[in-house]
């Protein structure tokens, strides 16, 4: 993939939330059961400890809905949400504000960036490391093999010793409708020579019109990603949509971890 069509994908990508992100909010209330089952692989902390929480590209923080049920209330919770998308910015911010164990605050930021985008004042702010760094229903939306590598690179750094990155990357190739749906390159000025086996247009009709880019990353491409990244790949599981297979999800360690 050539610099070039990669930049033209992340433009797609940013423009799709810019149009979509109300809509989009409005179907993302609900808290997907992989997600609460996947919050099972945090680490076990002494009691009372707070559990830090990095939620990188979080939305509308929707994950705080499924900290609240995964964790008992005696489990404080310290939660830093980043987004780059304006409007799920403040949607997640305002879901901070109402939540009631233990301490959440949602930042404008960018997961491409090393430093996640985030202001000096922030940056400084951030904890060094967390407990949990999740990183769901955005790392298949990364052009570029390359890039998506890097994005786990830099999840990983802030990764306590003991600490676990969740992710979950959507499995469109397993929907017959979702296959049946795909757009052709042409319609954005590319080809299919222009981009990576895996890669895909869907169209989201709810509200509006729009294209999305995505890559199906299977098991086998994630834990390669993981290798490049430092990390191993301690568990995975499908879950969610009709057939409980629409997403992968899996917890991911640092590499010393494997001789602990």
């Amino acid at each position: 993939m050539t610099p070039a069509v990669q930049q033209r994908l992340l433009t797609l990508i940013r423009d799709f939330y810019a149009t979509v992100a109300a809509d989009f909010d409005t179907t993302r209330h609900g808290v997907p059961a992989g997600m609460i089952q996947s919050l099972a692989a945090a680490p076990a902390l002494p009691p009372h400890a707070p559990l830090r929480v990095l939620d990188a590209g979080c939305g509308n923080a929707r994950l705080l809905q499924a900290l609240a049920r995964a964790f008992a209330p005696k489990q404080p919770i310290v939660y830093w949400g980043v987004e780059s998308d304006p409007t799920l910015l403040a949607r997640a911010q305002a879901a901070c504000a109402a939540f009631d164990r233990g301490a959440a605050q949602a930042l404008p930021g960018d997961i491409l960036d090393a430093h996640l985008g985030l202001s000096p004042a922030a940056a400084s702010a951030l904890p060094a490391h967390f407990d949990v760094v999740t990183c769901y229903a955005v790392l298949h939306h990364m052009p570029g093999a390359a890039l998506r590598a890097e994005v786990l690179r830099t999840l990983a750094r802030y990764l306590a010793s003991q600490g676990r990155l969740l992710l979950s990357t959507w499995q469109f190739e397993h929907s017959a409708r979702l296959r049946s749906r795909m757009a052709p390159w042409e319609s954005i000025g590319l080809r299919a020579a222009d981009v990576e086996p895996g890669d895909a247009l869907l169209p989201w009709d709810q509200g509006v019109h729009a294209l999305r880019y995505a890559h199906n990353i299977g098991i086998e491409e994630l834990t390669g990603l993981a290798t490049e990244a430092g990390l191993i790949i301690e568990s995975t599981f499908f879950a969610d949509g009709h057939e409980g297979n629409l997403n992968l999800y899996a917890a991911l360690a640092r590499k010393e971890q494997e001789s602990l």
